[in-house]
């Protein structure tokens, strides 16, 4: 994926973000170590992911990758991060648009949250090539059943 011109806004300087506006795709890894213990640390990671991503959807969603390598939260907080998750999920990306990938126990705990609450499969990938492999078969896939928004192409 090629880095273009990122929209400019605030960008915590723990996040590295590439952005193919050809494609409509983010892929948003973490610097550091990111470890909530409290669902309201967990609402402001999520406050911040959403004034990031302001910029990028002034027009249409996108497609949205996410290394979870850095990421650990308690299985106590995976409600909450779910609910966190498709909040961002109906407001920014396109359906079934977002691909993670990184730590199995990270994945195991989203997984976990995911079927718990909806049953839903979470998208979650051991690594960034099949993340991205996911995403693109989805555009594809979005592409032929004409949800695929103007400015998307391959």
């Amino acid at each position: 994926m090629h880095q273009e011109q990122q929209p400019q806004g605030r960008r915590p300087d723990y996040l590295d973000l590439e952005f193919d506006p050809v494609r409509r795709i983010l892929h948003i890894g973490f610097k550091s170590r990111i470890h909530p213990t409290t669902k309201e640390q967990l609402g402001r990671k999520f406050a911040v992911l959403g004034e990031i991503l302001d910029p990028y959807t002034k027009s249409e969603r996108l497609y949205l990758i996410i290394n979870m390598s850095n990421v650990i939260f308690e299985p106590e907080l995976k409600t909450a991060y779910v609910a966190h998750a498709r909040a961002i999920q109906d407001k920014y990306v396109m359906p079934d648009g977002i691909a993670r990938y990184g730590f199995q126990i990270t994945r195991i705990t989203v997984r976990q949250g995911y079927a718990e609450q909806s049953g839903e499969d979470p998208h979650i990938f051991n690594s960034r090539e099949e993340a991205f492999g996911y995403i693109e078969s989805l555009i594809e896939r979005h592409k032929s059943a004409g949800i695929l928004p103007a400015a998307v192409t391959m």
